[in-house]
């Protein structure tokens, strides 16, 4: 029978590779294997599976697990991995046939004699909190089915399939920076605020926040115990508010405008790079014709917020009323994911702190001119960059010449890339 378990934290394994992927799910599966202790190796090396379904891509990762004197968490390396196409969201009706190929290449990276001690655990992000609530039991239902038969599965399936939250998703990332940068486990912590690093991180549907505050947190809690620190941390995932999404919601906002240039077809974006054009979508006979224009893209932006009110509880508040305690000045944020990609795009120096003012100008500048050479990719630089900044500023609430923020693609050399949503896509 399948059970949910609580867990906490212990002291940090020894980890070996760090890939873009790998990072969020050593700790995701550190925090599981707290929640079945049994089914972590005493003596010899063990293994684990986790799969994650993410929204165009399925993922399996085949771990092995080396026991370490005096520590109660193992040696971690990854023995391999593979990458599905399409995701199962899309696909429900084929997600025996996902499961068949999975168990395959599973069963060929852990050795015989290991299956029936080796955990499996399924995960799901990013497309899957799309499906409704009844097709979402019923596509887990049968994920568990299948992972539970001894016949269609020699692995152990204790705990039971499920959507990670934003939330959580925003907590791994703030785990695996902080792991890195040797923080959870420092013995001479004594100001989490200022010793811990923050974490901001935005994929193709979301945006994360994640850091520990100066003052109590009245909602969006995470607490655990990491070594010998206890740690109170608050995180909250913006859904809709990622990439891909954002750009989708200025498409449609610039077209409900109609403003159209003369008596073409074309139809004005601010959100665009400066005679760019794109088609806006593949059911309308229409196109996009960037103006660039930064400020006009700053008010279409703020317009997709929901000005907090004033007597919002508990508070303070940012956009759309949502809770979010004051962010200490003395701490520094580490920008990931599509973040660093898009500072990278716009010109601005990654190697120092970036400050919000830096990237109104870099964006401005970008925006307003045309460069051909530019991939589509690239060109997302000019909306999301000015979306980052009021994100920034107005949501955030940095200040403009802050120099709190930090953008990385690599920490202590390990690569850590798009840890959330965007990462599985």
């Amino acid at each position: 029978m399948l059970h949910r378990k609580y867990f906490m934290l212990s002291s940090p394994p020894e980890v070996f590779i760090f890939s873009r992927n790998a990072t969020k799910f050593i700790f995701l599966l550190l925090a599981l294997m707290a929640a079945c202790m049994d089914c972590m190796p005493t003596t010899s090396p063990g293994y684990a599976i986790v799969v994650d379904a993410g929204s165009s891509g399925t993922r399996c990762w085949v771990y092995k697990l080396t026991p370490v004197a005096g520590n109660k968490l193992p040696k971690i390396e990854i023995v391999n991995k593979e990458k599905y196409k399409g995701g199962m969201a899309k696909q429900i009706t084929e997600i025996k046939a996902s499961l068949e190929k999975i168990v395959k290449f599973a069963k060929t990276h852990v050795p015989a004699d290991q299956h029936a001690k080796t955990p499996i655990y399924f995960m799901a992000t990013a497309g899957m909190r799309y499906l409704a609530e009844n097709s979402a039991t019923s596509v887990f239902d049968s994920i568990d089915h299948f992972l539970s038969d001894p016949a269609k599965c020699p692995f152990q399936h204790e705990t039971p399939a499920r959507i990670l939250s934003g939330q959580e998703e925003g907590t791994f990332a703030w785990l695996s920076v902080n792991y890195l940068k040797g923080v959870l486990d420092d013995e001479t912590l004594k100001d989490p605020t200022s010793k811990t690093f923050g974490v901001l991180e935005m994929g193709g549907a979301s945006v994360q926040i994640t850091f520990v505050p100066r003052s109590q947190i009245l909602d969006n809690v995470f607490q655990f115990k990491f070594h010998r620190n206890k740690f109170h941390i608050y995180s909250h995932s913006y859904l809709n508010y990622g990439q891909e999404t954002v750009r989708e919601i200025l498409d449609n906002s610039t077209l409900s405008r109609n403003n159209r240039h003369l008596s073409s077809n074309y139809v004005l974006n601010p959100c665009q790079i400066k005679d760019d054009t794109r088609a806006a979508s593949e059911s309308l006979n229409t196109s996009l014709l960037g103006t660039g224009h930064f400020e006009e893209c700053v008010d279409m932006i703020r317009d997709m917020f929901v000005i907090p009110n004033k007597n919002c509880a508990p508070g303070p508040c940012t956009i759309n009323n949502i809770y979010q305690p004051s962010i200490p000045r003395n701490q520094t944020f580490f920008a990931i994911g599509v973040i660093y990609k898009v500072l990278r795009d716009l010109g601005i120096d990654t190697s120092k702190p970036v400050k919000p003012s830096v990237i109104k100008y870099e964006a401005t500048r970008f925006c307003s001119q045309n460069i051909p050479s530019l991939t589509d990719f690239q060109k997302l630089a000019c909306p999301i960059g000015i979306y980052l900044y009021v994100l920034l500023v107005d949501v955030f609430k940095f200040a403009e010449d802050s120099e709190q923020i930090i953008t990385i693609e690599e920490i202590n050399g390990k690569t850590i890339g798009d840890f959330m949503l965007n990462v599985l896509s």
